[in-house]
């Protein structure tokens, strides 16, 4: 935990005083935990809208994602962008690395590109509870699109051109109509046929690895997603995340299940059911198995 005086107004007054910014983030701690695990809760188990890009020109896009990225993004990735910022050392997990391009909350397959949409979407949810990737759904949409370009001109295998917003799956805004629940008791099975509870743990809880593990991209496996709560579910904590990170995996450290959740369309909810209820998985029924 570094120190914040710039939190506090200068003059050096006993006892200290904080500025307008002090105040406001004293404020939004004391929110937390109200009623919800966070006040966030709400916010990340639905999906965020992502609306088209406006009509930019694409160098004043660049220039405002270059000073967006400046202010908001060095801190932890590094002017560079290789995840060695200034304060990078205070994170249990090093800041990814954004010059080699790979992200694991995405809608392309494996060794491909995100797709934008799938970047302004991370930017907008943050990571989760625990991680250091805040949410930056304060920013207008405009910036949040700014920093995507940023984002993507640090690496040599995506800078360059201008945003490419694909409407459809990937950047559609997200659906009026209520989401049917899950089958519960179903999901039990499915979660234990799939396999899950070797990452996972056996309701879903996250299990802590040795410091030793790593991905198969080098980078050291800390800990599994906590899977029973919107705010630790690292991709978003929608019914649609859930299923993303089932067809499309998560990085290397999860493959995909795409096979399995096309040939059982309504079996990522189930298990989405299973999980948000917190019960234990039985062991799975010959029918279940994949």
């Amino acid at each position: 935990m570094p120190a914040s005086r710039h939190l506090f107004a200068p003059g050096g007054s006993l006892p200290p005083q904080l500025n307008d910014d002090g105040r406001a983030l004293v404020s939004w701690l004391q929110g937390l935990g109200r009623a919800r695990r966070d006040v966030y809760a709400g916010f990340r188990a639905a999906e965020p809208e992502i609306p088209a890009p406006g009509a930019v020109a694409v160098a004043a896009r660049r220039e405002q994602g270059r000073r967006l990225y400046a202010l908001w993004c060095v801190p932890c990735h590094g002017e560079t962008g290789d995840g060695r910022g200034p304060a990078a050392a205070l994170l249990a997990v090093p800041p990814r690395d954004l010059t080699a391009g790979r992200f694991r909350f995405k809608t392309t397959g494996a060794g491909e590109p995100a797709d934008d949409a799938d970047l302004f979407r991370l930017l907008t949810l943050g990571t989760g509870t625990g991680a250091a990737m805040p949410s930056f759904a304060f920013l207008d949409p405009e910036d949040r699109w700014a920093l995507v370009v940023a984002v993507r001109d640090v690496s040599p295998a995506t800078r360059g051109a201008d945003l490419r917003f694909r409407p459809g799956p990937a950047g559609a805004p997200p659906a009026a109509a209520a989401e049917p629940a899950g089958d519960p008791a179903r999901g039990a099975a499915l979660y234990a046929a799939w396999g899950c509870a070797a990452c996972h743990g056996s309701s879903g809880e996250g299990k802590a690895f040795d410091d030793s593990a790593t991905r198969g991209d080098g980078e050291p496996v800390v800990r599994t997603s906590d899977l029973r709560h919107a705010c630790a579910r690292r991709g978003g904590g929608s019914a649609a995340a859930f299923e993303r990170a089932l067809r499309f995996g998560v990085g290397t450290s999860m493959p995909s299940f795409a096979a399995v959740v096309d040939r059982d369309p309504d079996g990522a909810r189930a298990v989405l059911a299973w999980l948000e209820r917190g019960t234990t998985a039985p062991s799975p029924a010959a029918s279940d198995r994949p």
